[in-house]
């Protein structure tokens, strides 16, 4: 019986040993929801006053919606928002019963401001990991993401930043490009190269050969490898994050991020100020059905389809169309012989569109945007 009680005990230390070991380990981490974005390419649907994040897409939610519940496991995030969309994310998070904290953004400058407020936040609650995500991206398996991302938590720990590289099904000429160099582990390796968006006959060159993948977007560092980044490579602007965000003020359950030294920020994405000149950091491939939704035929890609190819909502019957992106939202559209194309009827504009040619829908918009009907970007 003693043998058998030693025998239970000696278990139960390891046990305890090994449950202290692992929360030796855990890392503090800080989701940083980057919600400002203008989601231009999903026009008429889509609206600078009310863009793609905050559009209840997919089982009732929306893309804004959707990311805080599926990151809540890391911690409480922090929803960066312009001033012009505070309300809405405000409300939006209301529904879903999420507690977050709200900065306001007085003028939209990319994502390197938004990296750097995440570094200073964690900084400032000795926060171990930031966790940088755009809010307008679509997940289809939430348990592989987040499987991937407590890997990378990892890796960035030990070299201070890592990132999610998505292998590319079609030749993009809307994403940064990341050039895989060594592999150092499944499904992870160094990063050789940042690219910015290439032309389409690079990005089919791109396709066709192995080692490139698409940049997600989605970033994971220690507060003291960005800040220390942006020491090197982007002092003033450093310098202006710092400021403003060191003279922000609280105005009901927002942060407002200090005006007067935000304006004079240049708009920069964190690729161009920070990741383009690093080398040989580590990525990892983010095979979880990652698609960033900035187009029409994106999210037709997306989408459940019918035994013709289309994807169909709201009042529409159609003869002989295939491979197609129709919707209706309050009145009947019929729709015949038509192949690859994109019809979204709201109940102010109509969008007619090869779905081949979704990717320029911004000229298109800035077209409307320069004349009387402006308003139908706005609204």
């Amino acid at each position: 019986m003693n043998q058998e009680l030693n025998c239970y005990n000696d278990k139960f230390i390891l046990y305890l040993v090994n449950v202290l070991l692992l929360n030796s380990f855990m890392l503090k981490v800080k989701p940083i929801i980057m919600a400002g974005g203008s989601g231009t390419r999903l026009w008429p649907m889509s609206r600078e006053l009310y863009p793609k994040q905050f559009i209840k897409l997919f089982n009732g939610l929306s893309l804004l919606q959707q990311i805080l519940v599926r990151n809540k496991e890391f911690g409480k995030s922090v929803v960066i928002v312009s001033k012009v969309h505070r309300f809405i994310a405000a409300e939006q998070i209301r529904e879903i019963g999420i507690e977050v904290d709200l900065i306001v953004e007085p003028f939209q400058k990319n994502t390197a401001p938004c990296a750097l407020i995440g570094a200073l936040l964690a900084k400032e609650d000795h926060t171990e990991i930031v966790l940088l995500l755009p809010a307008d991206h679509y997940i289809a398996n939430d348990q592989k993401y987040i499987d991937i991302i407590n890997k990378s938590f990892t890796y960035a720990d030990r070299v201070g930043i890592a990132t999610i590289g998505i292998k590319p099904t079609f030749p993009s000429v809307g994403f940064g490009y990341i050039k895989a160099g060594s592999r150092t582990d499944a499904g992870v390796y160094t990063a050789e190269k940042f690219i910015e968006k290439p032309s389409a006959k690079i990005a089919e060159e791109y396709l066709a050969i192995e080692g490139y993948f698409w940049n997600s977007g989605i970033f994971v560092y220690t507060p003291e490898f960005m800040l220390s980044q942006a020491k090197n490579l982007q002092q003033r602007l450093l310098d202006q994050v710092s400021t403003s965000f060191a003279k922000s003020s609280k105005d009901l359950d927002f942060l407002r991020l200090d005006s007067k030294h935000y304006a004079g920020i240049n708009a920069i994405s964190v690729d161009c100020a920070i990741m383009i000149y690093l080398s040989n950091i580590v990525f990892l491939e983010g095979d979880f059905g990652w698609n960033d939704l900035g187009s029409w035929n994106s999210l037709w890609l997306t989408s459940g389809k019918d035994s013709q190819n289309n994807y169909i909502e709201g009042d529409v019957i159609t003869h002989d169309v295939t491979h197609s992106y129709i919707k209706s939202k309050n009145k009947l559209t019929a729709v015949m012989g038509l192949d690859n194309i994109i019809i979204i009827n709201t109940e102010d504009a109509l969008l007619i569109a090869n779905k081949s040619k979704a990717d320029d829908l911004e000229c298109l918009v800035k077209k409307i945007s320069l004349t009387k009907r402006a308003k139908m970007t706005t609204e």
